[in-house]
């Protein structure tokens, strides 16, 4: 169920990350159709630590179009669990607790999409969309991309070929990270991913944060 943000972005920003009431989510997919289903699923805490991050091997085919964007083959996921398989730990992640997406409508099909092709009932999960609350608090005349805002925020983020050698670095400095949990690998390769200076001081801003006055002038600011 996708849940309006009741009252200030801002209040519910702070809520986030002084609480242990949300998780994020993100997915890739085979596709954007209505028979298309997840093929990858990550769940972060506002702490930034990954609960879960895992390939899942579809009961239909990964479109050109899709593999084209994320890049991942059939061949990739053939040896991943099914969803079936992987919804129970993936359930116990989320463990009652509100999910924060970036186009949330989108994830929250492709869930039930992928459910009810795999047969699994699903219980009630409450879904916020960020990109809905990011647009409106802007008040911006299209629904924003992830990779507007984070250049709004100031945020180093990392596509394409930079990502891939940025992962790969980040894999040799871990080193024998392929015998961990694919969470703990994901963790590890975070802990490797550097952040620019103005990232930096923006999160350490949010650690300083005492109460909704605090956030809205940190977002003020970066408007």
């Amino acid at each position: 169920m996708i849940k309006r943000i009741e009252g200030s972005f801002v209040e519910w920003c702070y809520q986030i990350i002084t609480s242990d009431q949300y998780v994020f989510l993100d997915t890739e997919t085979t596709g954007l159709g209505s028979s298309d289903q997840i093929i990858e699923i990550a769940v972060i805490n506002a702490a930034g630590s990954a609960l879960c991050d895992g390939l899942l091997r579809p009961t239909y085919p990964i479109g050109k179009g899709a593999m084209a964007v994320h890049r991942i083959t059939e061949e990739m996921v053939s040896k991943a669990p099914t969803f079936a398989e992987a919804w129970p730990d993936i359930e116990r992640v989320i463990d009652g607790r509100k999910i924060i997406a970036w186009n949330a409508a989108f994830d929250a099909r492709m869930i039930i999409q992928t459910a009810m092709a795999s047969k699994i009932t699903l219980r009630n999960i409450d879904f916020y969309c960020a990109m809905r609350g990011y647009s409106e608090h802007y008040r911006l005349q299209k629904w924003a991309k992830l990779v507007e805002a984070c250049a709004h925020c100031r945020l180093k983020i990392y596509v394409g070929e930079a990502f891939t050698k940025h992962i790969q670095a980040a894999n040799q400095a871990v080193g024998a990270s392929a015998s961990l949990p694919r969470h703990e690998q994901c963790n590890a390769l975070m802990q490797m991913v550097p952040i620019e200076a103005n990232a930096e001081q923006f999160h350490t801003a949010i650690k300083e944060w005492k109460n909704w006055n605090d956030v809205k002038r940190s977002l003020e600011n970066s408007r």
